[in-house]
C-alpha cells in the first residue's frame, strides 16, 4: 500500500481549488446563460421568461407586465456584476494555476495545460463563455 506524503496532500487540495474555481466560473456562466436571466439577455428571451413564468405561477396580465419590468431593469444591473467578478476570478484562476505548474514537471505541466484547455473549451448550454474568464 502507498502511503501519501504532504506534497500530494498539497497537490490533490490546489488541483481541488482551481476545479472550484473552475466550476464556480463554469456555474454562473451556466447561470447566466439560460434564458432571461442573465445580464445579456434581450427582450426575446426575458419574453420567454416571463412567459415561463406566467404559466407556471397563473400570472395575472398585470404581474406580467411587471416582471418583464423588473427584468428590464435589472439586466443592467447583472451585466455589471458580471463584467466586475468575471476579470477577478479570472486572473485568481491564472495565479493558481501558474502557483500549481511550479511544483509539477515539465511534462506534467504539459498534461495539466491539456487538460484545462480541454475544460476551457468544454461548451455550455450555449458555448463556451466569455472570453474574460478565460485564463
Amino acid at each position: 500500500m502507498r502511503v501519501f506524503g504532504t506534497r500530494h496532500i498539497v497537490l490533490v487540495f490546489v488541483v481541488g481549488l482551481v476545479a472550484g474555481l473552475a466550476l464556480g466560473v463554469h456555474y454562473s456562466r451556466w447561470h447566466f446563460a439560460r434564458p432571461g436571466l442573465g445580464p445579456d439577455a434581450g427582450p426575446r428571451s426575458e419574453a420567454r421568461f416571463v412567459e415561463r413564468f406566467s404559466k407556471e405561477l397563473n400570472l395575472t396580465v398585470d404581474q406580467k407586465a411587471k416582471l418583464a419590468a423588473i427584468l428590464e431593469r435589472k439586466r443592467a444591473d447583472l451585466k455589471s456584476v458580471r463584467d466586475t467578478v468575471d476579470p477577478k476570478l479570472a486572473k485568481i484562476r491564472r495565479q493558481t494555476s501558474a502557483e500549481i505548474e511550479k511544483i509539477l514537471t515539465p511534462d506534467q505541466v504539459r498534461l495539466f495545460r491539456k487538460h484545462q484547455h480541454r475544460f476551457d473549451r468544454k461548451p455550455g448550454p450555449r458555448g463556451p463563455g466569455p472570453a474574460s474568464a478565460k485564463p
